[in-house]
């Protein structure tokens, strides 16, 4: 641990004349920041210079010349072995909290801890300020103040801490720190009480407060395997903890054990084993993250995965020395990269390829990597041994290629931040006359040097490997991997035949060639021998050769194995093998990008580059079949503009490049970039303008020559669109009316225009869209002929306009059948056949009116008429179109007159008659009485053949009957005569309603209803003895608009006699009473037994008698001031009710009716209610006399049609 820092002295002086004094302040906080920063996980070299390589912010610990720029400061290195010390800094874990609470005398302040784990409690207290003036000459000078601290283990009893005393005097905020070590079990509480008393004067500074409190946890941790530095800085110099930066050496890691890192030396061979250091050779970092296990790729790859030698040659290429830029030499690359965060491990290793110009593949389960660097061939090719014969060539477009790049590196003398270095390539930027910018972000940069050879290398790469070379081949392409080298020799590209098969016969020294040539130069061959190895020896021969003769010779020659011939003149082409694709039939197809193996001293030295002579091919070009048209295209922002199209042929083989040149009528001529293409477009052109067009031309060797002029004038946005073609149309059920037709090939299409109409001249337009569909939805049925044109964004219309006619038909209803289902009407129909969409309801009809709008193909209803009838059925689809109609008729005949017959049982008059025929159910028979048809009433409606009809007075009676069908049809009426006996007169009353027909004094019946008081003069005398003349002045006099006027009081009275005699009986008087007005109502109820006797007097409304017969009852209005009505007045004698009741048998034979005796004695009772107990269709009938005491009474049991049968009968009888 290095502590460092300085002291410091003072001087002072004296005073005049006699003016109060402030003491100095003699107290003075020192805090101290501590904490540890994390550097890496794994074991790190450490700092590159020791306190140099320490920034607080942007500022050295210490700077070059060994001066600190700091004081007080403790630093810890620890490298992350993993049996390092514990931390001499950090040897305690604190948590600290705050309190800030004043401390006052008699109020002490408590705190708890609950960590069962701590070990020491350091309680701060903080005084704002520390002093005491003297009243009488002012002096200030320092005072006194004590604070007691106490503590408690798990609520037993109180322990003494110490004492703190701050003395002194300060004018400024002083803490003052007090540890103590803790005893007992967890929860603590720590107590601080003041024991100086409080100052009640402003000349006494001394206030406390408890500021912070923390817990101290003694535990001495290692951090085994993490890399950290601990710090402890003064507090005082720092407003708030500052950020810290460190220089360091990092990671260290797997290198090869014959290798220097310092040094970046390869002592002898390698034996393949590793010894673990520090480096940043990005090739062992790249090793190293794709094989440790703990913060790598290695739970997934291990080591016997990785080509370990390749990457050893790279490593060492990585390592040499090459120009800074700056004068002096530096490793050519190397990564000092701090990766501080998760990243997706395909993305890091690719960044990481990136910083040694390589890339990585799998080839049979072991991770490969290739790196662009000076390379030998490793094989050829030539037009014998590609499929075809045929290279294919093409090449990048210009305007793609950028002449600036701006790299970004981090930058050492700027504390590793970012620093832009701007690369440019002159000769590009004159030769394409524009900046063409790019960016990129040199991947674990820090020197200058390398981030330039980074902007050079991709300005060479885009300037001059611009050039893709694609060929097929059989097994030959099984050799390259990417990455490699290839040579290439190609008859039309070099002009002359320069590579062959090995004839069969050769031998090491002798090579018989399929194909003469010419050698007149110094040159060599090269063949492919056994082992599939690249093998090249000088020709000493000259002039027209088959046989080629060597010495030394080749290792080994195989029948028909390649050669290629290069000479001073015509050497072979170098390319470098990007990519190998197997095919299923065996075959290969290999790309490869230009190679220049001089470039690297051009990128790294700045030398020339060199160009080598590839062809001898000096014969004139030209194109042939030269066509021009233009088009339109949509250019920048979408705007639409035209180009010339110019297309052309190669005049001979030997033609290998074009260069277009136009001009604007007479204006300047400008160049295009040369291309191998055989179509290039002139852009943003303008329409209606004649322009002049010529194509230049030239071979391998780049020897140019002129082709005819052309003229071309482009129409481009003034021709009109195509016309629309394929215009058809389609139904769909669901969805309507669609016309389709084919989408127009003109960019500029604005819309599309629809009409209709017989002709385009009277068409009227229907929509504009954009689309090749349009919906014209649920059109009308019948004949439509529609137009389009196509319309473009400068409004130029097709010329001529598409037309198409269609038909939309509402379809037929078919096989309509109408039918009589017992009460109802049952049509069914088929399904709307031959209609243009689906059909969303029928429509009903009987005769002219609507019945009902139905979805399904059949329609019930209840028949409601007679006579012929004819329905109709249109089904009326989505479109409201209606279809052709479907018809069928019915006819209904009404019931046929009934022949009804009677017989007379007792008061009973038996009615039976015969069914009726009808087209319809018959549902009732209507009985009437009476003299006429007209004049009769209503007895009964019932579905049967009898009725047993009971009459209560003798006399002749006409009984009429008609026969009813479901639709209410009639029959003609049908009557027949009975003569009845007169049955026992005798009435009882024990529920009555006044009609009003008794004694009236002062009140009227007027309508229906009682009317009291009232006065019974007339109108006229009414007004002549009041003086009044006219309704008016009625009114205004007080009186109501009644035609009678009101009088003082009036009364209703009646007298009933009930007929027997009642044991007992509650008797209720209940008027029904409509008044707007204030009234006095009284009662007054009445009874005796016989007609001499006394009335028994009640003013009561309702009272309970005994033993009476006779009954009178008053009612009497007062004090009114409109006149009462009385819209109902009901006596009502409540005498407990009884019943009798059960079952009898009902014998047919019995002719007067079988006798039913009552088992209840009755002073009066009611018919008696008869169920008969049959589920068939049975009624009963009763011979019972309404008399005093009735004892029993006579049944009868029928069945529907009239006739006697026998069965059982339920019977109930009430009465008192």
């Amino acid at each position: 641990m290095q502590i460092v820092g300085r002291k410091g002295g003072g001087k002072g002086g004296g005073g005049g004349g006699r003016a109060p004094v402030e003491a100095p302040d003699s107290l003075k906080s020192c805090s101290y920041a501590k904490f540890i920063d994390v550097i890496s996980c794994g074991e790190i070299e450490g700092p590159v210079n020791g306190l140099n390589s320490v920034y607080f912010g942007d500022v050295q610990l210490q700077d070059e010349k060994g001066k600190f720029n700091f004081n007080n400061v403790a630093i810890e290195w620890q490298p992350g072995s993993v049996r390092q010390a514990p931390s001499e800094i950090c040897q305690t874990n604190e948590v600290t909290t705050d309190v800030n609470t004043e401390v006052k005398k008699d109020k002490p302040i408590t705190r708890s801890i609950i960590a069962p784990e701590a070990d020491i409690v350091r309680v701060t207290i903080t005084v704002p300020g520390l002093s005491h003036q003297n009243k009488s000459n002012g002096d200030i000078n320092g005072t006194k103040v004590e604070l007691k601290v106490e503590y408690q283990a798990n609520g037993i009893q109180w322990i003494d801490a110490g004492n703190i005393v701050i003395e002194g005097k300060t004018a400024s905020s002083y803490n003052r720190e007090h540890s103590f070590r803790l005893t007992g079990e967890a929860p603590w509480n720590i107590k601080v009480t003041r024991l100086t008393d409080d100052s009640d004067s402003q000349v006494l500074q001394n206030k406390t407060i408890f500021s912070k409190i923390t817990t101290v946890f003694e535990e001495k941790l290692t951090y085994p395997g993490v890399a950290y530095v601990g710090v402890q800085i003064d507090a005082e110099q720092f407003s708030s903890i500052p950020s810290r930066g460190y220089h360091c050496r990092g990671i260290k890691l797997k290198v090869p054990s014959n290798y220097n890192p310092e040094t970046r030396e390869y002592s002898g061979d390698w034996d393949g084993t590793f010894i673990v250091k520090y480096s940043n050779n990005p090739v062992w970092i790249y090793f190293d993250l794709l094989t440790n296990e703990e913060y790598g790729a290695g739970e997934y790859i291990k080591e016997d995965m990785l080509d370990k030698w390749s990457m050893y040659q790279i490593a060492k290429y990585c390592d040499e020395l090459v120009p800074d830029g700056f004068g002096g030499r530096e490793p050519r690359f190397t990564c000092n990269v701090y990766i501080q965060t998760k990243q997706e491990a395909f993305k890091l290793l690719r960044d990481l390829t990136s910083v040694f110009r390589a890339m990585s593949y799998w080839s049979s389960g072991t991770q490969m990597l290739v790196q662009d660097s000076p390379k030998e061939p490793i094989y050829q090719f030539n037009n014998t041994n590609v499929i075809g014969g045929k290279f294919s060539r093409s090449g990048s477009n210009i305007k793609t290629r950028h002449n600036v790049v701006l790299v970004t590196w981090n930058d050492p003398k700027k504390y590793f931040k970012q620093s832009v270095e701007y690369i440019e390539d002159s000769e590009a930027i004159v030769k394409m006359g524009y900046i063409s910018q790019t960016e990129v972000v040199a991947f674990g940069c820090t020197s200058r040097g390398q981030a330039r050879r980074l902007g050079k290398w991709l300005l060479y790469t885009e300037q001059y490997e611009s050039e893709v070379i694609t060929f097929s081949c059989g097994q030959d392409g099984a050799i390259p991997i990417p990455g490699e080298v290839i040579q290439v020799s190609d008859i039309h590209r070099s002009g002359e035949r320069r590579g062959g098969r090995v004839k069969d016969g050769s031998t090491v020294n002798r090579i018989i060639l399929d194909a003469e040539v010419e050698i007149t130069k110094e040159s060599t061959i090269s063949i492919v021998n056994e082992k599939g190895e690249l093998e090249q020896r000088a020709i000493t021969q000259r002039g027209k050769l088959t046989e080629i003769e060597v010495n030394p010779g080749f290792t080994s020659v195989t029948e028909n194995s390649t050669w290629i011939i290069a000479s001073s003149d015509i050497k072979p082409e170098l390319y470098r093998v990007i990519s190998i694709v197997e095919s299923d039939d065996g075959s290969y197809t290999i790309t490869a990008s230009d190679y220049n193996p001089s470039k690297f001293e051009h990128i790294e030295n700045g030398n020339e580059l060199i160009e080598y002579d590839t062809t001898n091919n000096t014969l004139d070009t030209g194109v042939k079949n030269v066509v021009i048209t233009d088009e339109i295209y949509r250019g920048l922002g979408g705007s639409i503009q035209t180009k010339i199209v110019v297309s052309y042929e190669p005049a001979t083989s030997l033609t290998s490049r074009y260069q277009i040149e136009y001009r604007e009528g007479n204006g300047n001529w400008k160049q295009m970039e040369p291309t191998t293409l055989t179509s290039v477009d002139i852009p943003n052109v303008k329409d209606g303008v004649l322009y002049q067009i010529r194509i230049k031309t030239s071979n391998v060797l780049g020897v140019w020559s002129d082709n005819p002029i052309q003229n071309y004038e482009p129409i481009g946005r003034l021709r009109p669109p195509h016309n629309v073609s394929n215009l058809r149309h389609k139904a769909i059920a669901q969805e309507g009316a669609f016309l389709i037709w084919d989408l127009s090939p003109d960019i500029d299409l604005e819309y599309y225009e629809i009409k209709k109409g017989d002709t385009y001249e009277s068409s009227k337009s229907v929509g504009k869209i954009k689309a090749n569909e349009f919906n014209l939805g649920f059109i009308r049925a019948g004949e439509h002929k529609y137009w389009l044109s196509a319309v473009d964004s400068s409004d130029v219309r097709s010329e001529s306009p598409t037309a198409v006619t269609f038909n939309i038909s509402g379809g037929q209803v078919e096989n309509l059948v109408a039918e009589i289902v017992g009460d109802e009407v049952l049509m069914t129909w088929g399904e709307t056949k031959n209609n243009s969409f689906s059909t969303e309801l029928y429509e009903v009809k009987k005769d002219d009116d609507v019945l009902a709008l139905v979805k399904s193909t059949s329609f019930k209803f209840k028949a409601d008429f007679n006579g012929n009838k004819k329905f109709t059925v249109t089904a009326i689809d989505l479109g409201g179109n209606r279809s052709e109609s479907a018809q069928a008729q019915l006819i209904v005949h009404r019931p046929t007159p009934v022949s009804i017959s009677q017989q007379v049982i007792d008061n009973y008059v038996m009615l039976r008659w015969q069914s009726a025929k009808a087209t319809l159910p018959i549902v009732y028979y209507e009985l009437r009485k009476g003299e006429t048809i007209e004049n009769s009433e209503f007895i009964t409606n019932i579905d049967g053949l009898a009725f047993p009809q009971f009459e209560t007075v003798g006399g002749l009676y006409k009984y009429w009957i008609i026969g009813v069908d479901s639709a209410g049809n009639r029959s003609e009426p049908q009557y027949t005569l009975s003569n009845v006996a007169q049955p026992p007169d005798y009435i009882l009353k024990y529920d009555y309603n006044s009609s009003y027909d008794g004694i009236k004094n002062g009140s009227d019946k007027i309508d229906g209803k009682l009317y009291l008081p009232v006065r019974r003069d007339t109108w006229a005398e009414h007004f002549r003895s009041n003086n009044l003349a006219t309704p008016k002045s009625q009114i205004n006099r007080g009186f109501p608009l009644y035609l009678q006027p009101i009088d003082e009081s009036g009364y209703y009275e009646e007298e009933m006699d009930y007929g027997t005699v009642l044991a007992s009986s509650k008797i209720t008087l209940t008027p029904k009473v409509i008044s707007s007005g204030s009234y006095d109502i009284n009662y007054h109820i009445a009874v005796k037994e016989n007609a001499k006797d006394n009335w028994r007097e009640h003013d009561q409304q309702s009272v309970y008698e005994t033993n009476f017969r006779y009954v009178k009852f008053r009612i009497t209005v007062s004090n009114a001031q409109k006149p009462v009505v009385i819209e109902s007045l009901n006596l009502k004698l409540d005498q407990k009710q009884k019943t009798d009741g059960g079952t009898v048998q009902a014998n047919a034979s019995d002719i007067k009716g079988t006798w039913v005796n009552f088992a209840t004695e009755f002073i009066d009772a009611s018919v008696p209610v008869l169920t008969p107990q049959s589920k068939q269709p049975l009624f009963a009938t009763s011979d019972f006399k309404d008399e005093p005491k009735p004892k029993g009474f006579y049944v009868f049991l029928f069945d529907k049609n009239g006739n006697r049968v026998s069965g059982k009968v339920g019977w109930v009888v009430k009465g008192v």
